[in-house]
């Protein structure tokens, strides 16, 4: 039963992917699919946690723009441990509301599976930042042209097979040594 639920929460999210434009929603429909298969959810916490989790990382995305925002003006030190404390206290405030939803184990592993899916994303950007590097070093062929070989003249055309002279033409044969 708990699996037939994940599938069918996992399926729900890929068809979400495909149905939403940006890239954002995505990312966070394969957030909920990744931390709901981490904390092992029943639909009846899921229900009661998702809300709570939601408001959780509204308030967190409104510090973390203040942050940004304050990063451009220039700020003290003391102002940027006072950003720090604000994330600290805010995630205080919520693991106490967590806790009354979840288990401290999944309380825990909630906090560990951000860190994961954060950590993936990383990646799997790098990932591609990489490909997109590595396809801007060879040249790529306009649309309908082909890659120049260099076994092909320059007007595309391979050039004629000829055997080689029988002079040069290899025995077949070991050459018995005298």
């Amino acid at each position: 039963m708990k699996y037939t639920l994940l599938f069918l929460l996992f399926s729900l999210c890929f068809l979400n992917l495909a149905a939403q434009d940006g890239k954002g929603q995505r990312v966070e429909s394969l957030k909920i699919a990744y931390l709901s298969g981490e904390l092992n959810l029943d639909p009846a916490t899921a229900e009661k946690f998702w809300p709570v989790y939601h408001q959780y990382e509204d308030e967190l995305q409104a510090i973390i723009r203040e942050k940004r925002r304050d990063n451009q003006d220039g700020r003290s030190v003391e102002e940027m441990l006072d950003q720090e404390q604000k994330v600290l206290d805010l995630k205080k405030k919520y693991s106490a509301m967590f806790a009354r939803i979840l288990n401290p184990e999944q309380v825990n592993r909630l906090y560990k599976a951000e860190k994961e899916f954060r950590q993936m994303l990383i990646r799997r950007s790098q990932r591609n930042e990489a490909k997109m590097n590595r396809g801007t070093e060879r040249p790529v062929p306009a649309r309908g042209e082909r890659m120049q070989n260099p076994n092909m003249r320059g007007n595309g055309v391979r050039p004629e097979r000829t055997a080689p002279a029988p002079e040069q033409a290899p025995s077949r044969r070991p050459l018995r040594q005298s």
